[in-house]
């Protein structure tokens, strides 16, 4: 990832670089603008925790379950081991589905 700046707009850029005439860049072979990148960026922050948790498309491993609610790992494996998280297993791997994680964070 890099970055570059152009009169006073920072512009983060992945994989591939950008088109100044048009500003937009490629992110994984998409064009997107800056604008819309915008959009999408404002939308994250008006939706609340349970909301963004549950749009996740997969289980979550304890690591991003941390991250997101800002906790240690080793607490979200000890709160899912006491049954206080919602929790699976799948052989060793302890994994959270989304929309299951989702529900409990609007009951408490």
């Amino acid at each position: 990832m890099s970055t570059r700046s152009s009169s006073s707009k920072k512009v983060v850029i992945a994989d591939v670089g950008l088109d100044s005439s048009t500003s937009s860049f490629r992110v994984r072979n998409n064009w997107t603008s800056y604008a819309a990148l915008q959009s999408n960026a404002q939308l994250t922050e008006t939706l609340t925790l349970a909301e963004r948790i549950e749009r996740m498309g997969r289980a979550l491993n304890a690591g991003e379950l941390a991250d997101l609610l800002n906790v240690s790992k080793i607490t979200i494996f000890k709160q899912a081991k006491g049954g206080r998280i919602p929790s699976f297993r799948i052989g060793t791997c302890v994994r959270f589905d989304p929309k299951v994680v989702a529900k409990w964070l609007r009951t408490m």
